[in-house]
Formats: structure tokens, C-alpha cells, sequence
């Protein structure tokens, strides 16, 4: 075989691969597209959807309702892991961080709960790890962060209902 022949037939065959690849390309992009935006970006919108209600139910005093919206929240999250795989690796490491940001404030939501209504120590209090929640060093920073403010409105909420259900005194100043 001449080196003349075997350029042709690799320069044809090329041509032939990327015909190929264009016509499967629009599919493969529109799979793509529509994955992202049901499974991907509707599973974030529900991750961060039931982290909301945890603290809705902490508020409210109702540690059990507030524990089964976690649970919801951890199984989409882990469904959500799932369906990254197929989309391109930033867009995927993005939402991996967001939803596992939610999920981080979620669960400090509920750790911190006893403390807050004076049930434990706040000494006591045990943060949870980055491999504990399988989510990045990044989310579980932002999720810590992101809760300092949660933690003030929980605190301030769970004061009130203290002071109207007649288990803590107003202060006089």
C-alpha cells in the first residue's frame, strides 16, 4: 500500500466519521439539553426545595416533619448524582456543588435543632464531614457559610414561639 492510497483512504474515511457524527450530534445535544434541564436542574430545584423545609418544620417546633423533608431532600440529592454523570463535567460539578450546599444546611439545621431549643450543649454539637454528606470540600464550605444565616432566623423564630408558649420569660430591656 502506497503512502499516497493510505492518506486517501484515511482522509475518506474521516469524512465519512464526521457526516456521521454531525447527523448524531443534534440528537446527542438535544438528549443533552432536555437531561439537563428535567433531571438535572429540576432535582437541584427539589434538593433545594425540601432543605428550605427543614427549617420551615424547625421553626414551627416539628423536628419529625422537619426529619422526613431531609430525607427527601438526601434521596433526591443522591438521585441527582446520578443523572450528573451523563452532562459535561463543569455544568455537573456546578449543580453537584449547589445541591450539595443545600444539603449541608439542612443537615445543620437538624443537628443544631436540640441546641437552639436547649435540649443539648452547644459543645455538643457535631458537624458533619464533607465524606459524610458524599458532597465536595466546596459545597460543605458554602452550605456552613450559607447556614450562619439560617441559624439566625431559626434562632430568632424558635425565641419567639419560647416566649408566646410561656417556656421562656420576655426580658425587660
Amino acid at each position: 500500500m502506497s503512502k499516497e492510497n493510505a492518506l486517501t483512504d484515511l482522509e475518506s474515511g474521516a469524512t465519512e466519521a464526521l457526516i456521521a457524527a454531525s447527523k448524531d450530534f443534534v440528537e446527542f445535544f438535544e438528549e443533552q439539553r432536555k437531561h439537563y434541564g428535567h433531571h438535572c436542574l429540576g432535582g437541584l430545584r427539589l434538593v433545594s426545595r425540601y432543605s428550605h423545609r427543614v427549617f420551615r418544620y424547625l421553626g414551627r417546633g416539628n423536628l419529625v416533619e422537619a426529619q422526613v423533608e431531609f430525607s427527601y431532600c438526601q434521596k433526591q440529592y443522591d438521585e441527582l448524582l446520578e443523572h450528573l454523570e451523563i452532562i459535561p463535567g463543569l455544568l455537573a460539578m456546578e449543580i453537584k456543588n449547589d445541591a450539595g450546599q443545600e444539603l449541608c444546611e439542612a443537615v445543620l439545621g437538624l443537628r443544631f435543632y436540640p441546641a437552639l431549643t436547649g435540649k443539648m450543649d452547644i459543645n455538643d454539637v457535631v458537624l458533619p464531614t464533607c465524606d459524610e454528606l458524599k458532597i465536595t470540600p466546596q459545597a460543605w464550605l458554602g452550605g456552613v457559610a450559607d447556614f450562619s444565616s439560617e441559624l439566625s432566623k431559626l434562632a430568632e423564630v424558635i425565641h419567639g414561639r419560647q416566649i408566646r408558649y410561656g417556656k421562656l420569660a420576655m426580658s425587660a430591656s
